[in-house]
């Protein structure tokens, strides 16, 4: 079993994914966000159209959560991330029970500064660029 496969089934569990959704890069990415509204995207730095960056400028715009989840370890990139927004950066390889306490973290923290945490469908996604949570029905 792969690491997102235990990822997904450990979601599952925990009762954060309803169902799942996937964008491979920044095209698909944004389609997905004209549709629906995140609480938190999980973005891969390497796209195959351009970088997590170009992902996450997206987001900005909707006030969606962002951890990077990649194998990028550059501390000049690891820096640009905070400092353009990202609520967190994880390396690849990843411990999949850190990454989730990690996700319930910052979703807890949207609640208590008043932002509505999805209690309808919720998508993750395993390719280059994962999306969590969409809040409308």
């Amino acid at each position: 079993m792969t690491q997102f496969e235990q990822l997904d089934l450990l979601l599952n569990e925990y009762g954060e994914i309803i169902h799942e959704n996937h964008a491979t890069g920044i095209k698909d990415a944004g389609s997905l966000i004209e549709h629906y509204n995140f609480d938190l995207a999980i973005i891969d730095m390497q796209l195959p159209d351009g970088t997590g960056f170009d992902v996450s400028e997206i987001f900005k715009n909707n006030a969606t959560s962002v951890i990077f989840l990649t194998v990028v370890d550059d501390e000049n990139t690891i820096v640009r991330a905070f400092d353009e927004g990202a609520q967190d950066y994880i390396v690849k390889p990843f411990r999949i029970r850190e990454l989730l306490a990690r996700v319930r973290r910052i979703l807890s923290a949207n609640i208590k500064n008043g932002e509505k945490f999805c209690d309808c469908t919720c998508n993750i996604t395993y390719y280059n660029c994962n999306v969590l949570c969409d809040k409308r029905k």
